[in-house]
């Protein structure tokens, strides 16, 4: 596939961006790049990281492997059905859904009303979640997402009305025939009138329906913190496909954070602060850096790469 467009919304979006052999890693904060597509599933290659590391200020990488009995540690949630309808939902969502679409206007938006009416939703649905995305919540960072969106190709939103008000909202992008969901955000006031069940279902079946697509996905397996959100997937008839994801550290970094002491003084903080979102985070990344394969270590997949 080609990387390109992916680069270029990123890059206009205002993310730090590198491009290399296997895909587009963009920076998410605190010192790591993260590659995009989550289903480009090709070992980075020796050179690939020594390009990286050429950045004095980066300090891990995360990426994703294909699954193996003994790596498999997440995952993706992805519809490739064509066929994608209401027999393909949970029953109880399958009835959130038409009364969703009973009560709300579910249809494309500008990135232009966009970004006038989705600040809102997103500091609101931030707050409910306990966690900050500067992109989202900062007003002139929100600005410069959506004008990316309204000048880069692929790059598409959905919204759920009531009585003409945003409800939720979904921003997309398309690449190499698959819809990626990369954000969605509710008001709520209007949890109990089903927008969001009702805004995926018709984004989904509307996209699957459409020549040239060939899968939807709405991201990665969260962190357990955030279990609600996998199970809403799982029950919008998402399916669960498994990875491995993989954290590699700088040399230096990974010698002093991923050793048994640092990694067990983390986790016993982790358990003192249950409900600290960014302690979670730091043990996570630590476990996944402790058990990273070897740069380049071939997979029987890896010659491949990735494929939706």
């Amino acid at each position: 596939m080609t990387y390109a467009p992916i680069a270029h919304f990123l890059q206009t979006a205002g993310y730090d961006v590198e491009t290399t052999a296997s895909g587009v890693w963009y920076g998410v904060g605190h010192g790591f790049f993260v590659r995009v597509p989550p289903y480009e599933t090709r070992h980075p290659t020796p050179d690939e990281l020594a390009h990286l590391w050429r950045r004095p200020s980066l300090l891990g990488l995360k990426y994703s492997l294909p699954p193996t009995d003994a790596e498999a540690n997440g995952g993706l949630y992805i519809v490739r059905d064509a066929n994608y309808d209401f027999p393909s939902l949970q029953s109880t969502q399958r009835r959130k859904v038409r009364r969703g679409l009973e009560q709300c206007e579910v249809r494309p938006i500008s990135f232009e009303r966009l970004q006038q009416e989705g600040l809102a939703l997103n500091r609101e649905s931030l707050a409910r979640q306990r966690r900050d995305d500067p992109m989202l919540s900062n007003a002139q960072k929100w600005a410069r997402f959506c004008h990316a969106g309204t000048v880069c190709d692929g790059a598409h939103a959905w919204g759920a009305f009531v009585e003409g008000e945003l409800a939720s909202y979904a921003a997309l992008f398309v690449a190499d025939g698959v819809v990626n969901i990369l954000h969605t955000m509710s008001r709520a006031a209007y949890l109990k009138k089903h927008s969001s069940p009702a805004l995926i279902f018709a984004l989904t079946q509307t996209w699957m329906r459409t020549p040239g697509i060939r899968a939807v996905s709405f991201g990665p397996a969260g962190l357990s913190s955030w279990q609600g959100l996998d199970k809403f997937k799982a029950h919008m008839g998402f399916v669960f496909e498994p990875l491995t994801f993989a954290v590699r550290l700088r040399p230096i970094a990974s010698t002093l954070l991923t050793n048994r002491l640092t990694r067990r003084a983390v986790q016993a903080l982790t358990h003192r602060y249950p409900e600290n979102d960014t302690l979670r985070r730091v043990q996570h990344v630590l476990s996944l850096a402790a058990h990273a394969p070897a740069p380049g270590v071939p997979t029987p997949y890896s010659e491949q790469g990735g494929s939706a």
